[in-house]
């Protein structure tokens, strides 16, 4: 992305060339989605990738000698299908708005360690994420995913309400 400054103020001249968009499926994941499209409405040539990371929780239990094994909770068949569709019918509704450089992803793992990592490989002008709202008693104790990101992402990070 091309800056510069002027009076001490960033100006951006040419927008975002590569936009992240770690999304859940939930409602603030649809709106970040909607502002997107409506941010770059006359910047259709932008680098857009839409990422699903699914939480992938890894419990411990005993086996039948009382030795702690772990058992993650992977993705379901039918799970991952309605992933896969639902993404496609996202790049199908950015396609048709026009923009056609998108990219979608559905990856396991713990949602703030895998989108850290799409942003070291991606390298993103811009992050733009949902906010769940989950309270400020929740958040100050657990942190949202969008709070982490933001706290650790070496780009911008835009939390859409």
């Amino acid at each position: 992305m091309e800056k510069s400054t002027v009076g001490g103020n960033l100006i951006f001249k040419k927008g975002f060339n590569k936009i992240l968009i770690p999304i859940d499926f939930g409602k603030p994941s649809l709106r970040a989605i909607d502002f997107v499209i409506n941010l770059l409405d006359k910047q259709k040539e932008v680098s857009i990738f839409v990422l699903h990371v699914h939480h992938t929780a890894v419990y411990p239990v005993a086996d039948a000698t009382y030795q702690v094994v772990s058992v993650a909770n992977s993705i379901e068949s039918s799970e991952k299908e309605e992933m896969v569709s639902f993404m496609e019918h996202i790049k199908n509704l950015f396609n048709a708005n026009g923009f056609f450089n998108v990219v979608t992803e559905i990856v396991e793992g713990e949602p703030v360690n895998e989108i850290l990592k799409k942003i070291d490989s991606f390298e993103p002008d811009l992050i733009v994420m949902g906010n769940r709202g989950q309270g400020f008693a929740k958040g100050i104790f657990f942190g949202s995913v969008s709070q982490r990101v933001s706290a650790n992402s070496r780009a911008s990070v835009l939390i859409v309400k």
